[in-house]
């Protein structure tokens, strides 16, 4: 009457598997990279959308020009360092930041405003800041391989 069923045993419960000490510097190495470059992409997001008026550009077609694309692309930095820090940043956000840095570069020349001498501080502002932006892409390219090769191992 008291039958007595065996159930058969389990799954088997493995341990979880803790992530080895490289995996856990480069994931932080990783953080430590958003972080500081996400610092330095609302540095140069602000000044972009304030320079204009730092430099006291004077009213004219030229610097109205420098003006919107200085404006235009301190909003598309900032709105790439606002998602980095919600989200990690990938290569979309390191392509547009080199699009945007060569674009800085170019815009002077590209919107006419490279030769006219009532604007060298849009100019100088623009070619400077545009080397600095693609300088922050390159690195985070760079530091962003590092990571996945550290993370492969």
């Amino acid at each position: 009457m008291g039958a007595h069923i065996q159930q058969a045993p389990g799954p088997r419960q493995i341990p979880a598997r803790r992530p080895s000490n490289r995996h856990v510097h480069a994931e932080h190495a990783g953080d430590v990279r958003d972080a500081v470059l996400n610092t330095l992409l609302f540095a140069v997001g602000l000044w972009l959308i304030a320079s204009s008026w730092v430099l006291n550009y004077p009213l004219d077609d030229a610097a109205d020009d420098a003006r919107f694309q200085e404006v235009l692309t301190g909003l598309i930095v900032l709105a790439v360092a606002a998602r980095g820090t919600v989200r990690p940043r990938g290569m979309v956000s390191d392509l547009l930041l080199l699009a945007s840095g060569a674009w800085l570069v170019a815009a002077p020349f590209a919107m006419g405003y490279a030769d006219n001498p009532a604007v060298d501080e849009a100019r100088t502002n623009d070619m400077g800041t545009g080397i600095v932006l693609l300088a922050i892409a390159v690195t985070s390219i760079i530091l962003d391989r590092v990571r996945r090769r550290a993370l492969r191992r």
